[in-house]
């Protein structure tokens, strides 16, 4: 990681992430909330309808701000790349959508993590989430140049004898390549895909959530 050369830019993002956390967490039970989310999730497990569960996940990534959509602009995301920071006239809405949330831990992962994991655990599956919700704001031209590696529905971050165990943003080997960054906005650096991984995720987080309330 390095410190920003965009320090006014990073700055606003800071102020906005804050302030879209603090909104969060002035929720009077904002994780109970989630954890009801996350029980009417279980309760669909058994439907072959994927995109029934797919938006329960939704759901519960949209009670922490990372939407795009309905004008959500991204404002919970920590991560966030360096032409999002850079874009002030943002849309998450068609036909003029700029920007857009990125499941770097896709949705139908996290689907499967949890059903093979932590069926009827509620409080669990909370902390696994919270955990393992690796989501980056992107530019909508980012987004149609290809940013995933091989796939759209995977990580390979939760395969164990595979190189990139543990280290979400090596999904993104297309963008670095070009070069760009990724920004974590909390602490005004950039994310180092080679040695970010979910245990800094989650040290990350609780300081985030520390400093909001």
């Amino acid at each position: 990681m390095s410190t920003t050369d965009i320090p006014v830019e990073l700055e606003r993002e800071r102020n906005e992430l804050l302030d879209s956390w603090r909104k969060v967490l002035s929720k009077e039970g904002w994780r109970r909330k989630i954890e009801g989310k996350i029980a009417k999730y279980f309760k669909c497990m058994s439907s072959v309808d994927d995109r029934s569960k797919a938006s329960k996940i939704r759901g519960i990534h949209d009670a922490l701000e990372y939407r795009a959509m309905k004008n959500g602009l991204c404002r919970g995301a920590i991560f966030r790349t360096e032409k999002f920071v850079t874009t002030i006239h943002r849309s998450g809405t068609k036909p003029h959508q700029t920007v857009h949330i990125e499941h770097t831990i896709p949705i139908a992962e996290l689907d499967r993590q949890l059903r093979a994991k932590f069926f009827g655990q509620p409080e669990a599956a909370t902390d696994f989430l919270l955990k393992f919700s690796v989501c980056t704001a992107f530019h909508m031209e980012e987004k149609s140049t290809g940013i995933t590696q091989r796939y759209s529905s995977k990580s390979d971050a939760f395969d164990d004898g595979h190189p990139d165990f543990a280290r979400p943003f090596q999904r993104y080997r297309p963008l670095f390549a070009k070069p760009s960054v990724i920004w974590n906005v909390f602490d005004k650096v950039k994310v180092d895909p080679n040695t970010f991984d979910f245990d800094q995720h989650e040290e990350i987080l609780r300081r985030l959530i520390a400093h909001c309330r």
